[in-house]
């Protein structure tokens, strides 16, 4: 099995979701069997993205890579499920609050609040870290 990993959160200031995704993929590591493959996609420059270039790198960049990567299953841990590739993809839903507060620059309100979600319809399987999040 060919599984990929979205591991851009690991770059740059590392916040929680950094944290979430750096242990995930320490502990995927260790699961992986020797006759299956974990692929990591990070952008090459170390830094943060801005909410521009993050749309793009989720949407066009890893919806690429993966498709040429020919994956089983493509997990997104951290932000928007890549509308374009049609292969099978997992979404972590790490919490709704760029619904309720609007005090975000517009462009990034409309990513978080408006494309994230809309983004989740497209993946195969949804997982929450909270119930609060999964009512949200």
């Amino acid at each position: 099995m060919r599984v990929g990993l979205d591991i851009q959160t690991t770059l740059g200031e590392k916040t929680g979701f950094g944290f979430y995704v750096e242990n995930l993929a320490a502990a995927l590591k260790k699961q992986i069997g020797q006759e299956d493959r974990l692929l990591m996609y990070a952008p090459e420059r170390q830094q943060d993205l801005n909410t521009i270039e993050r749309w793009w790198w989720d949407q066009v960049t890893l919806a690429r890579q993966a498709k040429h990567d020919q994956l089983d299953i493509f997990h997104q841990p951290a932000f928007s499920a890549p509308i374009f590739y049609r292969g099978k993809t997992v979404v972590t839903i790490h919490d709704a609050i760029s619904l309720f507060h609007k005090d975000i620059p517009l462009v990034s309100r409309q990513y978080y609040a408006k494309w994230m979600p809309f983004s989740y319809r497209f993946a195969d399987h949804v997982i929450t870290v909270s119930n609060h999040s999964k009512k949200d």
